[in-house]
């Protein structure tokens, strides 16, 4: 027997996420092996209900090639890999998404769903196409210095 697993997620706008299920027997607790599934993931707006109706996803990931999401095989592991590119700018905050595992015989098993919500930074980054790029501190608005910090922190 498997269970589906609700987890609602939260993630950082402008920042890597790395998200790692397993996938295990609900009744001896075992790992199930993967090898040969594939699996897909939808994230789609309107969590009000209005989700269900829509057919366009906000954001998908795949086991396909560079698709975001990779299988552990034996190790029962499904990670899904969001970039701070997926998570930059969106008009949304908040949606709904589902994760689906696709067995050899191409069944479609409800692996995993819930919220997904995309918690806004007060940051940006000034050139988002070069992350690792070093950023000069700007005088903070309060002029209490670099960075900004005054003696409560």
């Amino acid at each position: 027997m498997k269970t589906l697993q609700v987890l609602n997620l939260e993630l950082d706008e402008e920042s890597d996420e790395s998200i790692r299920f397993f996938y295990t027997n609900s009744s001896t607790g075992l790992l199930i092996d993967l090898t040969g599934y594939r699996a897909e993931m939808t994230v789609r707006t309107g969590y009000d209900g209005s989700s269900w109706n829509n057919t366009t996803p906000a954001l998908q990931y795949t086991t396909e090639t560079g698709g975001g999401i990779v299988l552990g095989g034996v190790n029962g592991t499904v990670d899904v890999y969001i970039s701070y590119e997926d998570t930059k700018g969106k008009e949304w905050t908040t949606a709904v998404y589902n994760l689906y595992l696709i067995t050899p015989s191409s069944n479609r098993i409800s692996f995993a769903r819930g919220f997904f919500t995309i918690n806004r930074s007060g940051v940006k980054l000034i050139d988002s196409a070069l992350p690792n790029k070093a950023i000069t501190p700007q005088p903070s608005p309060n002029n209490l210095g670099e960075g900004g910090l005054d003696s409560n922190g």
